[in-house]
């Protein structure tokens, strides 16, 4: 069983154990669920936004490149405007990063 204990301000350290168990990093949210007299303590699943933030620059670059190409594909055929493939195929950004 693993213990920690609360301090007068009603705070306390997660154990090490724990932390990793639950791949925990400072200042991330905790949500805490209370059932029958005891609660659980789950970490606060990561947003969007701050998966977004942790890919590489390059990565990054990439997707941007690939989704602007593609919006504008759509708005051709929406648009019914054609575009010849060699012309696309050189404006789309190689597979690897």
């Amino acid at each position: 069983m693993i213990k920690s204990t609360l301090t007068d301000k009603w705070q306390t350290t997660i154990p090490a154990e724990v932390r990793k168990a639950l791949h925990l990093k400072p200042r991330q949210q905790l949500i805490y669920e209370l059932t029958d007299g005891a609660v659980l303590v789950k970490p606060q699943p990561e947003t969007l936004k701050e998966l977004f933030t942790r890919q590489s620059p390059q990565a990054l670059k990439a997707l941007r490149d690939t989704a602007v190409i593609q919006s504008a594909e759509s708005s051709n055929r929406i648009e019914g405007v054609t575009v010849a493939q060699a012309r696309l195929a050189s404006a789309r950004p190689s597979e690897t990063p």
